[in-house]
């Protein structure tokens, strides 16, 4: 399969599984904010914000550098190097979890202080003993991920996601509170692990895992300085890009400030999941494609992924800032209102950074790493800063516009960095005609709403959106016929059943792709 069908192959499943995740996360939260109340709902968001830095101490760069590297090798067809990157991970991961998770066990009076729960340090208890399934499951999804079998992620996702959502309504219904989700939490990502190591076996076999060292001690130094690299990335990048500021709201805002910002956040990644579907893609195509000397499609992967990120991500953050008011308030309750403001002003920096995955890629891809990091600790410092000034000062807004800032600063920074070293300009001119396009659409949704009622003014305004941005994007020639040829690669990654609707609409875009091209002149 070509380069391009890979990808197109992989995206359809991550695109898949992107969606599925999401959607699922975003009902789950609803479920959650509704039920729980604002307090109880922030004690959850905190320590769910926990246990996503307890992830990261527990991955070590190892997820990451199974994305990089093992792709790297099955494109040199080094299967047996690919399997020993796996194996590497994995035995980290296991060690990892089981030094952290004795760690909070021992401290978790320590921490139910600190999150103003002294007489529950059962909760942390909890999460300690979630670090296991946690890790062992994102270890497996990157390993998949490196193999370029995204569809085995989706199948996880598939089998997990939708189980919990369904028993959290249940607990809820039932009364339950927040230990209660924390358990199920612990219980499905445990079922995902066992589902993972199923769907591992076809890959790799499970008992060569279990055999010395399956990598030459050049590719294990080069591994462990590219994990050790990644762990303060990732780190930093936690910090930067994430919910570092949800701890300094606990520090100096009330607890339900805290359920504000974390719902404003979680809506707004929604503006990112489908940059995201792409994204995580392109890692290793791009490793796939260096460890084969193809700068030359490095640079199309790049070009294509920028324009496609955009086309994606512009429009959804024009569309939340504009709906923000009825998304929260129909969807959470008015006791969310605060979330709206906050939503607003996370969501087009949410939109810019997810657009850098396509820098990030490259980067990354080329084993440069050490690049991303000092970005980030000059980030992470801007964002401490911003925070312990914004913060005491305009409370949880504060937390927003501090959250905001580096997400937009990346940008520019990854751009440069990428156009001179790879020697591919950023598409400026499409960049103009997509945010044209969203403006277009978010002008049709805005004079909607305010004609409308705020619940048929959502209803209509999500589908009036989609077709206005179709047509402008089309009509601005935004889409052409490289694009197309990249689309009708998708019809075989397609479910079946769905192919002769995608047929019609190939047809279609390729009709106004021609009369849009005569329109206007080459």
């Amino acid at each position: 399969m070509s380069i391009s069908g890979t990808i197109a192959r992989n995206t359809t499943f991550g695109f898949i599984a992107a969606v599925s995740e999401l959607v699922i996360a975003f009902v789950l939260g609803v479920v959650l904010a509704r039920n729980l109340g604002t307090e109880s709902y922030g004690l959850y968001a905190y320590l769910i914000w926990f246990l996503g830095i307890v992830a990261i101490i527990t991955n070590l760069g190892f997820g990451e550098m199974t994305r990089r590297f093992v792709p790297e090798s099955v494109g040199r067809q080094s299967t047996l190097e690919a399997a020993g990157f796996v194996q590497l991970t994995l035995m980290f991961r296991v060690a990892a979890a089981l030094v952290v998770s004795a760690a909070i066990i021992i401290t978790s009076g320590y921490w139910a202080r600190l999150s103003g729960e002294p007489a529950n340090p059962i909760l942390f208890i909890l999460i300690a003993l979630t670090v296991w399934p946690q890790a062992l499951q994102m270890a497996l999804v990157n390993a998949f991920k490196g193999f370029q079998k995204f569809e085995y992620v989706l199948y996880v996702i598939l089998a997990i996601y939708p189980l919990r959502l369904v028993l959290v309504i249940v607990f809820m219904a039932l009364g339950f509170g927040v230990m209660e989700v924390l358990i199920l939490n612990m219980a499905t990502l445990a079922l995902g692990v066992l589902i993972g190591f199923f769907f591992l076996r076809r890959l790799v076999p499970l008992k060569i895992l279990f055999s010395p060292s399956l990598l030459s001690s050049d590719a294990r130094k080069r591994a462990l300085k590219y994990a050790l690299t990644i762990t303060g990335v990732l780190f930093l990048s936690y910090l930067v890009n994430n919910e570092m500021v949800v701890f300094f709201v606990g520090l100096f805002c009330p607890v339900d400030e805290v359920g504000f910002f974390h719902l404003a956040f979680r809506i707004s990644s929604l503006v990112g999941f489908l940059p995201v579907a792409l994204a995580f893609t392109l890692l290793p195509a791009v490793a796939e494609q260096f460890g084969k000397g193809e700068m030359e499609k490095v640079k199309r992967i790049y070009l294509t992924s920028a324009r496609y990120l955009m086309i994606m991500a512009l429009p959804l953050a024009v569309g939340g800032i504009i709906l923000a008011e009825s998304i929260v308030i129909l969807l959470y309750g008015a006791e969310y209102m605060p979330t709206i403001i906050l939503l607003q002003v996370i969501c087009l920096p949410s939109a810019v950074f997810s657009i850098t995955y396509a820098c990030d890629s490259v980067i990354r891809g080329m084993n440069r790493p050490g690049f991303i990091l000092k970005t980030l600790v000059i980030f992470s410092i801007l964002k401490v800063g911003l925070s312990l000034w914004l913060i005491p000062a305009y409370g949880v807004l504060g937390a927003a516009i501090a959250h905001a800032v580096p997400l937009v600063l990346t940008f520019p920074v990854y751009v440069i960095f990428v156009s001179k070293n790879i020697g591919a300009a950023w598409p400026v001119r499409d960049t103009i005609k997509i945010v044209a396009a969203s403006l277009i659409m978010g002008l049709a949704i805005y004079a909607l709403q305010s004609q409308l009622d705020m619940l048929l003014g959502l209803v209509l305004g999500i589908p009036l959106g989609v077709i206005i941005y179709f047509i402008a994007i089309f009509a601005l020639r935004v889409v052409d016929e490289q694009d197309l040829a990249i689309f009708r690669g998708l019809k075989h990654s397609i479910p079946s059943v769905m192919r002769k609707h995608y047929s019609f609409l190939m047809r279609l875009m390729e009709r106004i792709v021609v009369r849009t091209k005569f329109a206007t002149g080459p």
